[in-house]
């Protein structure tokens, strides 16, 4: 694992105490977990969009469905923000 960079305050280093370094470890690799799906499917439906022949229902399909994936990432960060908010200090 790397180490966390040193925070400087009045003058001297002061280091991330490990619990927190570990906690941030832990909420990256749980946004990393959510996000892949809403995205896959967002990237996934937009290049088929951009690429195939569809008809306009079918392009209509795709697109309210990259909104509906968009909409759920928005509510899955949200989600981990507030969850997850490391209080100041």
């Amino acid at each position: 694992m790397v180490a966390a960079p040193a925070l400087m305050g009045e003058g001297e280093a002061r280091k991330v105490p490990e619990e927190d370094r570990d906690r941030l470890g832990e909420l990256a690799a749980r946004m990393a977990h959510e996000v892949k799906t809403p995205l896959a499917v967002i990237q996934g439906y937009a290049r088929t969009v951009l690429e195939a022949d569809l008809s306009e229902d079918e392009r209509r399909w795709f697109l309210e469905a990259i909104a509906d994936q968009a909409e759920r990432l928005a509510r899955i960060l949200d989600r981990l923000a507030r969850d997850e908010a490391v209080p100041p200090g």
